[in-house]
């Protein structure tokens, strides 16, 4: 992307619902504008990303969000992360187990 001639622009949508075991916050997809959620979605450019949330944008040049998502993938590698969903899991399930 940074090395295209020009300006490239790109629309995103998360690969996975929020809800999903599979969801991270990097795991986007390429998608043509007509299957573009209006209300929330992504667009990628030779500058930056820029998130779309309810008419509100948030800007993160491209550099920025390259070094986010190398520092969430190093995150992720740590066990305490990288199990937190079936830990919350457990949890939620014990506590309301509890008598």
């Amino acid at each position: 992307l940074k090395d295209s001639p020009g300006f490239t622009f790109y629309y995103l949508v998360w690969a996975v619902p929020l809800w999903s075991e599979f969801y991270t916050p990097y795991c986007l997809k390429l998608v043509p504008y007509e299957h573009v959620d209006k209300s929330n979605f992504l667009t990628i450019s030779t500058k930056g990303v820029t998130h779309h949330l309810e008419g509100n944008m948030m800007f993160t040049p491209l550099d920025e969000w390259e070094r986010d998502y190398d520092i969430y993938c190093k995150l992720m590698k740590i066990k305490t992360f990288a199990h937190f969903i079936m830990w919350k899991s457990f949890y939620v399930w014990h506590k309301n187990m509890a008598w």
